[in-house]
């Protein structure tokens, strides 16, 4: 899982690009209402959750990662759609570097996501002989001072 600024463009008319999100919870549980868009857009099959792991950073700071069955059943509110979200992408040192980054006692919610609306925009693009010469995305603290500057 590393970190990039630019995105991958999709290489074939099955896969899009992937990315990933880490939301945190400083409350130590995960609260479905922050997964409503993510549950939106793949229920209209613009995205596809590939993986929803949950780690998490005790007050002494051991790392753990969390039976995703147990992160779900414990949330507040509804995740049952992301049961079974797991392609294999995740390896023991990216659950480690989400649990160096998090709060102590803070929950962690992995979500790597393939981006399936761009698929489409590939097909459209090879029938216009064009292609995406780069794409990227603006770090959202650069985006915060724009705004706050506007």
């Amino acid at each position: 899982m590393a970190q990039s600024s630019v995105a991958e463009t999709a290489t074939t008319d099955e896969t899009g690009p992937i990315d990933y999100l880490i939301l945190t919870f400083a409350s130590g549980h995960a609260d479905a209402g922050a997964f409503d868009t993510l549950r939106r857009l793949a229920r209209q099959d613009l995205i596809r959750v590939l993986d929803l792991e949950f780690v998490a950073r005790g007050a002494d700071g051991t790392v753990a990662l969390i039976d995703q069955a147990d992160a779900v059943a414990a949330a507040d509110g509804d995740l049952s759609d992301f049961l079974g979200s797991s392609s294999g992408l995740l390896d023991a040192d990216d659950v480690e570097h989400v649990g160096d980054i998090i709060e102590p006692g803070s929950l962690a919610a992995i979500v790597i996501y393939e981006n399936e609306w761009l698929v489409a925009l590939a097909a459209d693009l090879r029938r216009a002989d064009a292609s995406v010469l780069t794409t990227g995305a603006v770090p959202l603290h650069e985006l915060d001072d724009a705004l706050n500057r506007a």
